[in-house]
């Protein structure tokens, strides 16, 4: 039903890049320092003039991440990650400058996630999780394939849009203790006004599984 990368396609080996991140990180002498920045020069690997924004930052707080993004523009967008103190930082780069050295992982065992601006237009996305303890009878795929048929239907229902499961991006980052599952919709064309709407859209739809549920509950009870 979509498409899977694995973690070591994701992350690739250890880069030198990586290695200087991590020592300017570790040599932070005040830990309660919230402006500083690490700037790292990244390669000259396209053109000045027509290649993306070479800038790569990497903050403490998310405000200043994002405040850059705005300030800056050019394409830039924010990412979080955990440095190797497990301690939640936030990167500002080009997509395309991110890729290219999140491909060679610039920190060891680090999962990066966009940062989804306040009224910023973005896809749906979903991240499905649960405790493995508390449900240990759950078929977690199962279900999951279940919710996104179902969410498919309203796509269809709502607006009109045909979705594929070509066009549906599953990050699997499941562990023995947790199952979990970021779902993200790759619909060409396609974007939701802002994170709210796509927050109401999914509410609306958990409600009639609610309403649904009840009723079955009822019907059996009866």
């Amino acid at each position: 039903m979509s498409l899977e990368i694995s973690a070591e396609n994701f992350y690739g080996k250890k880069t030198a890049l990586q290695e200087k991140i991590e020592a300017t990180i570790n040599n932070y002498e005040n830990e309660n320092d919230m402006e500083k920045v690490v700037n790292v020069q990244v390669p000259k690997f396209m053109g000045q003039l027509l290649g993306p924004s070479q800038t790569w930052k990497v903050f403490k707080k998310q405000q200043d991440a994002i405040d850059c993004c705005r300030q800056r523009r050019n394409g830039l967008m924010s990412f979080a990650f955990e440095d190797v103190n497990t301690k939640r930082m936030f990167l500002v780069a080009h997509p395309k400058v991110f890729w290219t050295f999140n491909r060679g992982r610039f920190f060891r065992n680090c999962s990066t996630y966009e940062i989804i601006q306040e009224f910023s237009a973005c896809k749906l996305y979903l991240d499905i999780e649960y405790e493995r303890k508390f449900n240990a009878t759950n078929d977690g795929e199962r279900m999951l394939q279940t919710l996104v048929k179902i969410i498919n239907f309203n796509l269809i229902h709502f607006f009109g849009i045909h979705c594929q499961n070509k066009d549906i991006l599953d990050l699997d980052s499941s562990t023995a203790s947790k199952f979990s599952h970021h779902i993200i919709y790759e619909i060409k064309n396609v974007a939701f006004q802002n994170n709210y709407v796509v927050g109401n859209f999914i509410k609306c739809i958990c409600d009639e599984l609610h309403q649904a549920f009840e009723k079955v509950k009822y019907f059996y009870i009866v």
